[in-house]
């Protein structure tokens, strides 16, 4: 009874924080809910003209914005330029020379020119924009008309060009599911790691005399009392938290794929309160505890593949984060958004990884317990 009270104590104490990381978690949901589902988008780049103003040019600019975003920077310098596109701010970027619209008049060959990083879909489909439109211009000088007859025939052939815009792949909700539960993963770290730590410290050396002289034929059971309650406020939290994931996504619950990711979920609550509980027995101060929580918490799941895809980690990394329970808790999540038809070798790796990070996570507590139990020997 004494602990379930400190426990309240602890959690009334701590709301900010704890609310900030719920807060945190919430926002990254609403982000992902947001953008993975957009299924048109235009081509961000920058339109460099170093010809005069004329009014083929701004034809040829409108006839783009059907299919591109100009960023509004279109005169920076080249080093920012190739930042923007090394950083993927910019897809392309389309370069008019100069004397593009007097050698258009004189019925010249012209050329416009495009830069890329790699070759993407984006950049595929700015080259065969302008391809269609350099046709076009071709066609119309080849007509024989001249001065402002060839601008308006251009728009006459311009108008029967159908727009094909570059589109994102859109996720299915149990995939979109599956990244609410990886960045899960953060959040709960964060917040169970804090609470427990906290918990098991307000029943160390000064807190066990005066436990002592209250129960103390139950003295040795502290720490088993501090981590039960753990998992309870654990599985609590991680259900609740799974529930507004799941009703945002609008997913079925009944439908055995995210089943299987709510139970990874508790399974993987289980081990934050695991490795959060030995180090709680372990710390000897709390001052710095946010440095530590972070240094565990943005570690593992950074390299584990909450932030990144899986498949895009470097193979020296994977080598050691594979047997890591988060890095097995993203994995699950990943393999079963995209599971239609469950088979038997599903399930089986499902229950090896299970059964792993349950391993890792009772191993961590017995070592707690046995730590726990000898502090409280020494000073009774």
């Amino acid at each position: 009874m004494g602990i379930c009270k400190m426990s309240l104590k602890l959690v009334l104490k701590e709301w900010r924080t704890i609310a900030i990381y719920i807060v945190i978690f919430l926002a990254m949901v609403l982000l992902v809910n947001r953008n993975l589902n957009e299924k048109e988008e235009k081509v961000p780049a920058v339109l460099i003209n170093e010809d005069i103003a004329s009014q083929l040019i701004a034809q040829f600019k409108s006839y783009m914005e059907q299919y591109v975003e100009f960023s509004e920077n279109g005169t920076m310098n080249e080093t920012q330029l190739q930042e923007d596109v090394f950083y993927d701010q910019v897809k392309v970027v389309i370069r008019i020379p100069r004397g593009f619209t007097e050698r258009f008049f004189r019925g010249r060959n012209i050329t416009i020119h495009t830069n890329y990083l790699i070759e993407t879909q984006e950049s595929v489909l700015v080259d065969a924009v302008i391809g269609k439109y350099m046709i076009a211009l071709k066609q119309v000088q080849s007509n024989g008309t001249k001065g402002e007859t060839l601008i308006s025939d251009l728009e006459r052939m311009l108008a029967k060009e159908v727009p094909v815009f570059c589109t994102r792949k859109t996720d299915k909700r149990e995939e979109v599911f599956c990244t609410y539960a990886n960045y899960f993963a953060y959040a709960m770290l964060c917040i169970i790691m804090r609470y427990t730590i906290l918990l098991m410290f307000c029943f160390k050396k000064d807190q066990i005399q005066q436990h002592n002289e209250i129960a103390p034929i139950n003295a040795k059971a502290i720490y088993r009392k501090v981590i039960f309650v753990s998992v309870l406020v654990a599985f609590v939290l991680t259900i609740l938290l799974m529930l507004v994931a799941g009703f945002i996504a609008r997913i079925d619950f009944t439908k055995i794929s995210n089943l299987v990711i709510l139970n990874n979920a508790l399974i993987f609550s289980l081990y934050c309160v695991s490795i959060s509980s030995i180090i709680g027995i372990l710390v000897k101060s709390v001052n710095r505890l946010e440095i530590i929580i972070q240094l565990i918490a943005l570690g593992q799941t950074f390299f584990c593949g909450v932030f990144v895809k899986q498949g895009n980690l470097p193979e020296n990394i994977t080598a050691f984060t594979k047997y890591i329970p988060v890095y097995l808790f993203v994995q699950i999540n990943n393999q079963w958004s995209n599971i239609d038809v469950v088979k038997f070798h599903d399930i089986q790796e499902f229950v090896i990884y299970e059964s792993t990070v349950l391993c890792t996570s009772m191993i961590c507590i017995l070592i707690t317990l046995i730590i726990g139990e000898k502090k409280v020997e020494m000073d009774l």
